[in-house]
Formats: C-alpha cells, structure tokens, sequence
C-alpha cells in the first residue's frame, strides 16, 4: 500500500509525535511506501520514507490547517494514495489519531466565544466528528469516546479505543540493571541511599508542574525534607526553577539532570511526579509503571484510573499544594506506603503497553482486505 501520513507541524518529543514517527516506521518495515505529509518538520528525516512539504498560507491557526487539509487531500488523490492517516484535523481522512481533546473540552475561557478562530475550530471539528463523515477516530482515553458521543453522536463503529502505550525504549529493566541505574545516578549527583528520589520529566518546567514539587518541598519539616531529592530533567526554564528553589531554601533538594536515558531515569526513580497543568493525555505516568516506578499525578490526566491500579497516586483536582505535601509526608513517614506503591507498579506486566502502532497498522491495511 502507499500510505501518507499527514501532520502540520512535526516536533521530536511528545506522544503523539512519537507515535508518528513510530508508525511511519512500522509501516515501511512492513512493506508499505509511506510519504509524509507536513507544513514543518523540526527533526531528522527519517531513513526510506519521502518527506513532502506542503506550503500553506491562512488566517489564524485554523485557517492555516482548513488550507493544509485541502492540499493534503488534493495531494492524495493526484498521486493514488491508498490511505490517509492524519494526526492533525483533516476532514475526509481514513483515519484521525485523536492526540488532542475537541475544542477546549475543559474549561474554555468565556472570551474564546468571541474569536472567529473558535467557531472555525467548532466548524472543522463538526464536520470531522459528525454521524456523516467517514473517517475512522483512533482515541487514546475512554474520556475521549464518551465526549464525542455525547457531543457528536459519533457512531461507535467509528470510534476505537487504542492500547494504552509507550515508547520501546520505556522498557522494564532487570533488577540488576536497575540497581546499576539507581547506583550511577546516585553517584553522579550525591544523592544519598536513603534519600527519596523524586523525578519530573518532560520539557515545560511550569506546565508539568515543577514549580508545584519544589514549593511543596518548602512545606516539609527540615527532617521529612532532607529525605528526598527532586531530580528534573528535560527542557525547561532552569534558571526560574533555581531562583524558585532557592526563594524558598529547598535548592540542596533539586538536581537538574542530563545526558541520562529516559528509562534509566524512570528505573532510578522511588517516584515519578506528573503534576502537569495542561496536559490531560500525558503519557509520562504509564513509561514510569511500564519502568516499575510508582508515580504521583493529579486526576486531570484521562490515565489517572489505569495508573492508580498500578502503583499510582492521583491527586485530586483543581490541585491543592496541600494534597501534595501530605503525600511527601506519607512517603517520609511511612516505610510500607512506598514499598506497598512499588510493588503494585512492578505487578503489572509492561508488555500490555507495547503494541498501540501495531494495532494502528493492522487497521491501516485491513483496508485492502
């Protein structure tokens, strides 16, 4: 099959960005041509796929996209593609990955009501979701499939609901592997054995929330404090996060890291903390089960139910500081309660969170069957 899989702007990190790259990959070693489809591509082209630019031009963020899809279409019908799957909103594609909620499904600002963009992304939205389109919706949470059928009658044929997933290199070490992760990573930053390793990844220091970790650091005593060490890694505003740290005396606590691997660091971990302000599909929670680390996330993200059964903490929402530095507080002084959280993650088999591309393959060339 030719495939052609459509995205407006292709950046290296996030799931969704992820899972296209991954995708575009698992096709062609399965046999397939697959030309890419972007407006831009901030990354390295990846090897035996074409990459085609399309150039578009349109009022607003929207605009701009109506104008992508119609050339992505076009594109498509002049050159015999056989099936299109877009990861950016594009009517008339054969499948859609729903990497993002509908129009502002939580909280929309009153004045967005006043923005022509808003009832331009309503209109896109109606005719991509609506009983008469065609195309098939690859969602990520059980949320996602509720909402759109309650909104948009979306037919249940129409709507599947993928595998939870996470990248392969999110992959379950050995307990050898981990003590040596957990032993270099201590070293390398001091970090003492019976301090409590607490990591935030990702890039957006203040949407994921570590501003939240490091001022709920501040409201423990000084012995519950000198028992963990905030270690944050990714792309982020270091210099707000220190000064934040330092305003409020917990700076010994923080450990910027760098040049060590996602699973490494998720494997090193006593806990991963998830306290993103925005990002109600990240993934980041399911990587550190898959890794056997427990995590702490606020019961905004759509995973939030799965990670609980698994070794997780879901802080309620709207998010309370107080929520937080109770948890710290548990962690501090009870020996069991973070014992009793590892061993759940560690139950659960990892191999369950490693086939969402492959099902989404299987539904691309069911087509041709």
């Amino acid at each position: 099959m030719t495939i052609a899989l459509a995205i407006m702007n292709f950046y290296d990190h996030g799931a969704t960005r992820r899972d296209f790259r991954d995708l575009a990959q698992e096709l062609v070693q399965r046999g397939h041509q697959v030309v890419i489809l972007a407006k831009r591509w901030h990354a390295e082209m990846l090897p035996g796929i074409r990459h085609v630019k399309i150039s578009v031009s349109g009022i607003g963020k929207t605009g701009k996209l109506l104008a992508f899809g119609s050339k992505v279409r076009r594109y498509c019908r002049e050159n015999s593609v056989d099936a299109l799957v877009a990861f950016s909103r594009i009517e008339g594609a054969d499948f859609y990955y729903l990497g993002d909620h509908e129009v502002h499904a939580h909280a929309p600002h009153w004045s967005r009501y006043l923005s022509p963009g808003y009832w331009r992304e309503k209109f896109l939205e109606k005719r991509l979701f609506s009983p008469a389109a065609k195309t098939k919706i690859f969602a990520l949470s059980p949320g996602q499939i509720k909402r759109l059928g309650e909104k948009y009658r979306t037919p249940e044929a129409r709507l599947e609901l993928l595998p939870y997933g996470v990248p392969a290199e999110s992959h379950r070490m050995s307990e050898a592997e981990i003590r040596l992760a957990r032993a270099s990573l201590r070293e390398r930053y001091a970090i003492k054995e019976q301090e409590k390793v607490l990591l935030m990844i990702g890039s957006g220091f203040h949407n994921k929330g570590v501003d939240r970790a490091i001022t709920a650091l501040s409201y423990l005593s000084r012995e519950h404090l000198r028992q963990f060490r905030l270690v944050v890694c990714g792309k982020g505003s270091v210099s707000k996060m220190d000064m934040l740290a330092r305003h409020y005396n917990v700076r010994d606590q923080l450990v910027f890291a760098e040049g060590i691997s996602r699973s490494a660091l998720l494997s090193a971990a006593d806990m991963t903390l998830c306290l993103s302000r925005h990002e109600f599909l990240e993934e980041t929670p399911l990587e550190s089960i898959a890794c056997g680390t427990p995590v702490a996330m606020t019961a905004m993200n759509e995973y939030a139910l799965f990670a609980e059964k698994s070794g997780g903490v879901v802080l309620p929402e709207p998010f309370q500081l107080r929520d937080l530095t109770d948890l710290l507080h548990r962690l501090a002084a009870e020996a069991d309660f973070p014992e009793d959280l590892k061993q759940k993650a560690m139950a659960l088999d990892p191999d369950l969170l490693y086939h969402r591309v492959q099902v989404i393959a299987d539904r691309i060339e069911a087509l041709k069957k």
